[in-house]
């Protein structure tokens, strides 16, 4: 099955028990009875619901095309805030709602093209019974709606970006199409807001104001262009379109520039890692690499418990400020007087002190914002303590304990465990070499996620989050593949 036979069959209506002809007289139904209530009414966006009409049935028949319109839409989305204190990213993820219901009915409808290979693969099973625990945690959560929203939205992000996504981009050459459509929009994003900085001076402190609409803030920006940045350094090579590989030259050039202006200090760090991861995985040196660093996490975690050692890292308040100028702000970084870092301290100590509490399912998913404060020790406040934004810790893994529990918890390190570890031996496995240096360029942009993990809570931001999952399914698809050829 190729991609581009990805549509539901002509028999689609039998196996659903729809008379065709039923089928047609509701179409004509929809179609003229809009248009002459409108005339009647003189309410002419009543003209509009036959449109509707079409472009579903048009998704449904051939939804590939809807998939690459989504990926299209990721960088352009904005987030808008609904009825109940709820927010969405448009037009992304109403896309992203239509694309599950099609996918569910495309394998309702055509259950002999289920990929088990896939869905039986390790990272795969993991994904699967974390996201059963997330429900189950929700089911057990402090404010349960938030919850079970939470749930929800994790749900069309992976059946869309896992499931879907490893049905259409199987190969290298797939994955060179859908790149396409993520970038040509992610270049104009990073003009548009490079053009409003430059008018701005390109001051340090009016780095958020550039990037409205597209963008929160400058943090989920910049991790967006950092995990791309590998697929579009690597893109002119894949390419031998001239327009293409004119257009990715081009492209790395804007997104570095973007990087550069963009003033975040973790998707630097997560850049110079990468160096370090790639210059490690070459040398198989992960396994060690995992250990030393668990061991470090460790012998940290006990130094800070034992006596209370962490109340002796406790921030100044009068001298951690907010720095607009970008030298004092690395100054007051490097000098543990930045309010960000200290305000990320504050926020880890809450978290710690509230995993305690519900140690087993959490707090519930979405639930720490509205508990944390209870949690903290004052003398680690700054003056953000606030918290405007309801933003969360700051770390994923602290937000997962919290929020989803030690099960929760463990599942995720499970689940990263799983990725890297299949990842490198892929890696040293593929004789092909072509198809190892993709999978280098996968396992490099997880590793870039992953840095910027231990500095915020980005796999529920959709345009980190999305290619958290787009990854997985890129990976377990060269893995699969890599099988293949070894029959």
């Amino acid at each position: 099955m190729t991609p581009s036979n990805l549509n539901l069959d002509s028999n689609l209506f039998k196996k659903l028990g729809v008379d065709p002809v039923q089928l047609y007289i509701g179409v004509a139904v929809f179609t003229l009875v809009p248009l002459f209530l409108g005339i009647i009414l003189e309410q002419y966006f009543l003209f509009l619901i036959p449109l509707a009409v079409a472009f579903i049935i048009f998704c449904i028949l051939d939804f590939k095309k809807l998939y690459l319109l989504l990926l299209f839409f990721i960088p352009l989305s904005m987030e808008v805030n609904v009825p109940g204190g709820f927010s969405t990213d448009l037009p992304a993820e109403p896309l992203m709602i239509l694309l599950m219901g099609i996918y569910f009915l495309y394998i309702t409808t055509n259950r002999d093209k289920i990929n088990w290979d896939f869905v039986k693969h390790p990272i795969i099973q993991v994904l699967i019974i974390h996201i059963v625990w997330i429900f189950i945690s929700a089911l057990y959560a402090e404010i349960k709606l938030i919850a079970i929203k939470f749930f929800l939205a994790k749900l069309w992000y992976v059946s869309v970006f896992v499931f879907l996504t490893g049905l259409i981009i199987k190969t290298k050459e797939d994955f060179k199409q859908a790149l396409l459509f993520i970038c040509i929009p992610l270049v104009y994003t990073i003009l548009a807001s490079l053009v409003k900085h430059a008018s701005l001076g390109f001051s340090f402190d009016d780095v958020n104001r550039s990037l409205v609409p597209f963008f929160r803030n400058h943090v989920n920006y910049a991790a967006l262009l950092s995990l791309l940045l590998p697929f579009i350094w690597m893109a002119p090579k894949w390419h031998s379109n001239k327009n293409a590989i004119r257009f990715f030259k081009v492209a790395r050039v804007v997104v570095i520039l973007g990087l550069v202006f963009a003033y975040t200090r973790g998707a630097w760090l997560s850049l110079i890692m990468a160096g370090i991861f790639i210059f490690v995985l070459k040398r198989k040196w992960i396994g060690k690499s995992i250990i030393a660093g668990v061991i470090v996490l460790i012998g940290t975690g006990f130094y800070m418990v034992k006596n209370n050692q962490y109340l002796d890292h406790a921030p100044d308040f009068s001298t951690t400020i907010y720095h607009a100028d970008l030298g004092e702000h690395l100054s007051a970084t490097t000098e543990f007087k930045d309010v960000s870092g200290a305000e990320r301290i504050y926020r880890w100590v809450a978290s710690i002190k509230m995993s305690g509490e519900h140690l087993l399912t959490g707090f519930g998913p979405n639930n720490f914002y509205h508990y944390y404060k209870s949690h903290t020790v004052s003398m680690f406040s700054t003056y953000v303590s606030d918290n405007p934004e309801k933003s969360g810790t700051h770390n994923y893994f602290l937000m997962t304990l919290t929020e989803q529990g030690i099960i929760g918890l463990l599942l995720f390190i499970l689940l990263t465990f799983f990725i890297f570890r299949n990842g490198a031996m892929l890696y040293h496995e593929c004789k092909d070499k072509e198809q190892k240096e993709f999978v280098l360029v996968i396992l490099t942009s997880m590793l870039i996620i992953y840095v910027q993990l231990m500095l915020s809570d980005l796999v529920e931001a959709l345009k980190i989050g999305v290619f958290f999952f787009f990854n997985v399914a890129l990976l377990v698809n060269q893995d699969l593949l890599h099988k293949k050829k070894k029959i």
